[in-house]
This record gives C-alpha cells, sequence and structure tokens, in this order.
C-alpha cells in the first residue's frame, strides 16, 4: 500500500518544519494516502513543533505516529496529532512532557520579562490541553508538574495502553498501513483498527 512517510528524527527545528511542508504538500495532493510519522527525539523547537502538530490535524489524509525511541517535549506532541487508534510504540520507548522552559536571560528589562514568562505560561497551557485531551494521563499529577520548575512527566512504553497514550506493537506489521491488503479483508481491517 502507497504511503507518505516522514522521520522525525533528533531536534525539531525550523528547518525540519520545512522539509514537513513539503510532505504536507504531498499529502494534500494525495488525500487518501496515509501519511506515517516516526518520532525519535528529544524535542526542540516549541514554534516548528507546534507548526507541525496544526498542520497534521489539519490534513484529510489518515494519520499513523509511531515511536521508535524517545518521543520528548515538543516531539510528544506531535506524535499526538492523530487519535489513540492511530498512535504506536514499540517496546522500550519513552514520553517525556514538562513545562516550558526561557533559557537563560540577561539584560532583560521587567516588561519584556514579563512578556517571555506569561507567553510560557500560554504554551505550557496549550501543551497541557493537547495532553489531557489526546490522552488519560492523570491530569492531577501532569497539572503539578507543569505548575513546577524542574519536574518532568516520563511515560515508559509499558505504561502507554492503561494511559490510552497509544498501542505497543512488536513489528510493524501490526500497523494497518503495513498490512498487505490483498491479503486482508478491508471490514476485516476496520474492526481491527478499532479494537482497543
Amino acid at each position: 500500500m502507497k504511503k507518505i512517510e516522514f522521520d522525525i528524527i533528533g531536534d525539531v527545528t525550523q528547518n525540519m518544519e520545512l522539509h514537513f511542508s513539503e510532505l504536507i504538500d504531498e499529502a494534500l495532493n494525495n488525500p487518501k494516502t496515509p501519511v506515517l510519522l516516526k518520532i525519535n527525539s528529544k524535542g526542540g523547537s516549541v514554534e516548528a513543533g507546534i507548526s507541525m502538530y496544526n498542520q497534521l490535524i489539519a490534513l484529510p489524509n489518515p494519520v499513523y505516529t509511531l515511536i521508535t525511541g524517545e518521543c520528548k517535549s515538543i516531539a510528544g506532541i506531535i506524535f499526538l496529532a492523530t487519535d489513540f487508534k492511530k498512535r504506536y510504540a514499540f517496546p522500550l520507548t519513552s514520553f517525556l512532557a514538562h513545562p516550558s522552559s526561557v533559557g537563560k536571560i540577561e539584560g532583560v528589562n521587567k516588561a519584556r520579562l514579563r512578556k517571555i514568562l506569561s507567553d510560557s505560561e500560554e504554551i505550557d497551557k496549550i501543551i497541557l490541553n493537547i495532553i489531557l485531551t489526546n490522552t488519560k494521563i492523570d491530569s492531577e499529577v501532569l497539572t503539578k508538574i507543569f505548575d513546577s520548575i524542574d519536574e518532568e512527566f516520563v511515560l515508559k512504553s509499558e505504561e502507554f495502553e492503561k494511559n490510552r497514550f497509544c498501542r505497543v506493537i512488536s513489528k510493524f506489521s501490526e500497523i494497518p498501513i503495513f498490512r498487505n491488503y490483498e491479503e486482508i479483508d478491508p471490514k476485516k481491517v476496520e474492526l481491527v483498527d478499532y479494537i482497543l
């Protein structure tokens, strides 16, 4: 089966977002073709990641996401751009969420510092909402972490399904778009896709 694939490996950057836009154009020109996003990333640019997330949720194509290693920070938000039935991970993978950081700030006046902190809080609200809307991760625990300064939330692959984060698979063929369509009755594929 034809599919459009994109790998997010390493840092999420503005440059990666530019290449990602090419994938989006290809997907829009082939709206019935499934898209597979494979992720192994520690995160990176929040702006680039939010843009990639927004583009994915706007696609008419079926979008599947797969964690092949790490899925941290903004990479985890990109991963959540599709519903639970289309999110997968291999064993021994992990997801990490944390409050945004503003980095090292020197020589900034108080008004600019307030704006930076306000923007950071808004980003945290958006990210927290995306995680809570798309998973069953305990909202009190996650909210407490996002209200802290130094804490992180880590979810290991053995906890993914319990928290409705994604399904854990052991081989590519467990993802519907990797199955040989000639061997499978399409009616059965639909049933398999919706088993939780």
